[in-house]
């Protein structure tokens, strides 16, 4: 971990990223992108070092552990709940699109039923 972060973070921080342990506010909404948020739970350490915090993510953290609240929570299930709720939303998705192709194939056909008859 860089060493340019306040100590008290690493450990949250790589926490969250390799288990997805949860972490506190202000860590929160760094990693779901809310800038003012952070600014306002930002002790005046932390203040200081959101800029190394905002480089460390964008050159050195897996995309997929930050950016939204949507992202973060995922990410969170996955490593630290486990993978039952992420298969579930999977399993909605991929039967969303088999449905909306399905649908496609009978507008298609009707529509060619349409017109050749």
């Amino acid at each position: 971990m860089d060493q340019r972060f306040p100590e008290h973070w690493r450990d949250s921080v790589q926490n969250y990223i390799e288990k997805g342990h949860p972490v506190g506010g202000f860590l929160y909404a760094v990693f779901c992108n809310d800038l003012v948020d952070a600014f306002n739970r930002a002790d005046s350490i932390n203040s200081r070092r959101l800029h190394d915090f905002a480089e460390f993510l964008c050159n050195y953290a897996p995309q997929a552990c930050y950016g939204s609240k949507n992202l973060f929570e995922l990410r969170r299930q996955f490593l630290f709940g486990g993978c039952l709720q992420l298969l579930e939303l999977l399993g909605r998705n991929i039967c969303a699109r088999q449905n909306a192709r399905r649908l496609q194939c009978r507008v298609g056909a009707w529509r060619e039923n349409l017109v050749m008859g």
